[in-house]
């Protein structure tokens, strides 16, 4: 009978690695038992009760980096979506000044009033310019800001309650079966979070 494999950490200990190396080395100083799966590539390790809530307690050191990071790209997103609505609003306001009649009533000769209304048309241009690019995200295929403020959001808000339901699980030594779940879960999480971080933070250098 072959020795009963545990939930896996790898996507836990990329996500550390990726965003907080100084974090992943503190776990690795703290669970030393966990070496080979903390050193990452590993998907599973040997299974036993005081294993099992070691990863949990791993995954929710990972879970609160994660939600911690996601916090402060999440900021820094709403504030890029509130200055390319501001730069559309000015886009917007400039096209209907240039295009209402305005000019033309200001008794500007037809040389002027067509370089006064090309000119507004290029700032108008270049506003929607800058809002396209605040709202795109620098890896390809990722989305834009919004779906990435959207899944992230909610994938912050998983990982906060699933790192409560680990803490209760490990401070009350839960049934194996339910820890490997929850460990499994949170596990996928994780990967799911780094990929929203690393989008969102594009290619800014990871401070701690």
């Amino acid at each position: 009978m072959g020795q009963q494999r545990s939930a896996p950490i790898n996507e836990a200990v990329h996500l550390l690695k990726m965003n907080a190396p100084g974090e992943l080395q503190k776990v690795r100083a703290d669970f030393p038992q966990l070496s080979r799966e903390l050193a990452g590539g590993l998907e599973g390790g040997e299974s036993s009760d005081n294993l099992d809530l070691d990863r949990g307690l791993v995954m929710i050191r990972a879970l609160n980096v994660a939600t911690k990071k996601a916090g402060n790209e999440l900021a820094s997103v709403r504030e890029r979506m509130s200055a390319s609505k501001t730069h559309r609003l000015w886009a917007q306001i400039v096209t209907l000044f240039g295009g209402s009649g305005v000019l033309a009533g200001l008794a500007i000769d037809q040389p002027k009033l067509t370089l006064a209304t090309a000119i507004l048309t290029l700032i108008a241009s270049l506003g929607n310019l800058m809002a396209d690019r605040m709202e795109t995200l620098l890896q390809p295929g990722s989305g834009n800001i919004y779906e990435a403020h959207d899944r992230a959001s909610s994938a912050a808000y998983k990982a906060e309650l699933l790192s409560a339901e680990l803490g209760l699980l490990v401070k009350h030594k839960a049934d194996k079966e339910e820890l490997s779940q929850a460990v499994a879960a949170a596990n996928a999480l994780c990967e799911e979070l780094n990929k929203w971080i690393a989008a969102m933070k594009g290619g800014r250098p990871t401070t701690e």
